[in-house]
This record gives structure tokens, C-alpha cells and sequence, in this order.
């Protein structure tokens, strides 16, 4: 896919962040402050570590998280007060569970392209290498 990146980005404005914002995505999980194995794999350094956004959230593409630059602004307070966090409790969207209505709703535009980018993800992921 020739503009995954911009695709990404546009799913993260246009679906995911609204959607946690307007409760559409209402899950919580203990998201760790540090960079998982995963990470540094090909698909983690595709996904990358942060996307702006003020509020605290992340996002779950496949088991890696991409935190917002909230989430980094809560993790640099309790630093400045000399608190290590391990994990913060953070409203999460995955991208697993994005669904045809959530596209439909927020983001029309980007249903036609929605499957091939799933299928570019899938494939960039390798569930079969990560046993």
C-alpha cells in the first residue's frame, strides 16, 4: 500500500481519537510506559511509538502500543516529581475492533480503502513469525 503512513494518520484523526473521544471506544487497559519486544520488529517501527493528541490514550494495533502525546505529558509529570510509571490505566482504541459503522460514521471516506490497509497490517504483522 502506497500511503499506509498517511492512511494510518488519517485513521488515527478521523476514527480512533473521536471515537475514544465521543465513548464509541470505551475500554480501559494498564498500557506500559516502555516500548515492548515488539516494537522494534518491522511492524512496530511502521506503527511507531506516538501520535498527537493532548488527552491520555493509546492505541492497540495488534499488540503494539502507540501512546498519545498525552500519555506522554502524564508519564513527564510524575518524572518531574521523581515517580517512575511502569503502566497508566488509559482509555485504549484497537485497532482490531474497528468495525464498518465506526468507518461509516466517522470517516466515510476511508471505508474503500479500510480492507487493504487491514490486509497490508495483517501481512506487515506476520502472525505466523511471532511464535
Amino acid at each position: 500500500m502506497d500511503n499506509a503512513v498517511e492512511f494510518m494518520e488519517r485513521l488515527e484523526s478521523g476514527v480512533l481519537i473521536p471515537g475514544v473521544d465521543r465513548g464509541i471506544f470505551r475500554t480501559t487497559v494498564k498500557a506500559p510506559v516502555r516500548n515492548q519486544k515488539l516494537s522494534k520488529s518491522k511492524f512496530g517501527q511502521f506503527i511507531g511509538a506516538e501520535f498527537e493528541w493532548d488527552k491520555l490514550m493509546v492505541i492497540d494495533y495488534y499488540g503494539v502500543i502507540k501512546r498519545s502525546s498525552g500519555f506522554y505529558s502524564v508519564v513527564k509529570k510524575f518524572a518531574d516529581k521523581g515517580i517512575e510509571l511502569r503502566s497508566i490505566v488509559s482509555p485504549v482504541a484497537y485497532f482490531a475492533g474497528i468495525k464498518v459503522e465506526h468507518l461509516s460514521d466517522l470517516a466515510p471516506d476511508l471505508l474503500p480503502d479500510f480492507p487493504t490497509f487491514k490486509r497490508f497490517l495483517v501481512e506487515l504483522r506476520d502472525f505466523r513469525g511471532s511464535r
